[in-house]
C-alpha cells in the first residue's frame, strides 16, 4: 500500500543513505492535503538550507486519475486527458473549490520547473500511483539532502 511503500523510500533514504530525517518531509493521510503538497513543493524552492545543484527526490505514494482538460488548456490535443495526482482532501464528486480538486500534471510541471530553476535541474520525481477511486489514502513524500 501507499504508507509502506513511503516508509521503505524514507528508511532507505535515512538508514542506507544516511541522509538525516530532518531532510525528509513525510505528508501523511490528513497532511498530504492538496494545499500541503503545493506549499511543500514552494517551499522547496525558497529553502535556503538547499544548495543550489543538490539532488532533490520528490515521491509520490498514492492515487492518480484523469480528467478532461479545461478548454483553455493545451493537453496534448482535442480530447487528451490530463493527469492528475488525488491528494487526501480529494472529493471525488464534481466541485469547483480547488481544495478539494486533483493536482493537475501541468501544476506539478509548473512547481518543478521552478524548484529546478531555483535550485539546479537535478530534480528526480518517483511515483507509484494507484489508479482507482476506491478508498484514497495519499502520501506525498519529499526528501532533501
Amino acid at each position: 500500500g501507499c504508507v509502506p511503500d513511503a516508509d521503505d523510500v524514507a528508511l532507505f533514504f535515512t538508514r542506507d543513505l544516511g541522509i538525516s530525517a530532518e531532510n525528509v518531509i513525510n505528508l501523511r493521510d490528513e497532511q498530504a492535503t492538496r494545499a500541503n503538497i503545493i506549499r511543500h513543493l514552494k517551499d522547496l524552492a525558497t529553502d535556503d538550507r538547499i544548495p543550489r545543484e543538490s539532488a532533490i527526490v520528490v515521491y509520490y505514494a498514492g492515487h492518480g486519475s484523469h480528467a478532461k482538460a479545461p478548454d483553455s488548456w493545451a493537453s496534448g490535443g482535442k480530447d487528451e486527458p490530463i493527469q492528475l495526482i488525488l491528494p487526501h482532501d480529494f472529493n471525488p464528486g464534481t466541485s469547483l473549490d480547488p481544495n478539494e480538486q486533483g493536482i493537475p500534471d501541468i501544476t506539478l510541471g509548473s512547481l518543478l520547473t521552478r524548484l529546478a530553476e531555483a535550485k539546479g535541474n537535478n530534480i528526480v520525481r518517483l511515483s507509484s500511483i494507484i489508479c482507482t477511486r476506491a478508498d484514497i489514502a495519499n502520501i506525498y513524500t519529499l526528501f532533501r539532502p
